[in-house]
């Protein structure tokens, strides 16, 4: 399903093309490179960018690690611009990853996210514990991008699988060597042969049954 970007971009080109107005409505520039954080639109946009069109118009949406919600502004740009409805929840205990400590994480969060705040249900809460509060096979996509540590990886993993839809998708960042930790978890849990990647380090697996 192509977004208000790709028809744009087609129009610039010369190509006939409706808009619809609602893609017209939606449209929202960019704001994320305000915020410090690690999200490229190479990686977790093209992420977003493949997965979307496979997924049906109302959509739930777990983030899980935020930091200081680079990923979540450029995530609710592209959904918005998507035309997609969407429910949009971010889960982190705002305390920063340990080599990049944050005070007052959910303040800067939330103030980081004014243009999409009211799209956002941010949670602060550990991981584990969040999941809990959500039934199973409850989201659409689960993005994983908290603790990098080999045990609390695949704790996500396992916490926050059954509460994939059947048809959706989990997925998560730093699938790289620089992070054997987040490869091990991975692999382990859901299989080497079944997971895909785009961009540098983005992995991702549809869930089929």
């Amino acid at each position: 399903m192509a977004d208000a970007r790709d028809l744009k971009s087609l129009a610039r080109r010369g190509v006939r093309v409706r808009i619809p107005p609602r893609l017209l409505h939606n449209s929202m520039e960019h704001f994320y490179k305000r915020i410090k954080g690690w999200s490229q639109p190479a990686d977790q946009g093209r992420l977003l960018d493949q997965i979307l069109p496979d997924l049906p118009n109302k959509i739930k949406i777990a983030e899980i690690g935020v930091y200081l919600g680079r990923l979540t502004a450029m995530w609710n740009v592209q959904l918005i611009n998507s035309g997609k409805e969407y429910e949009y929840f971010g889960i982190d205990h705002f305390l920063g990853p340990k080599k990049h400590p944050i005070k007052s994480g959910l303040e800067l969060a939330q103030k980081n996210l004014k243009p999409v705040i009211d799209k956002i249900n941010l949670i602060k809460n550990d991981s584990i514990l969040a999941a809990k509060s959500f039934k199973d096979r409850y989201f659409d996509i689960v993005y994983i991008d908290a603790d990098h540590e080999y045990a609390s990886v695949k704790a996500d993993i396992i916490a926050w699988l059954p509460k994939v839809k059947i048809g959706g998708y989990i997925c998560g960042d730093d699938y790289i060597g620089g992070w054997p930790g987040v490869v091990k978890a991975v692999n382990e849990v859901l299989g080497r042969g079944n997971i895909k990647k785009v961009g540098q380090q983005q992995w991702f697996l549809k869930l089929t049954e």
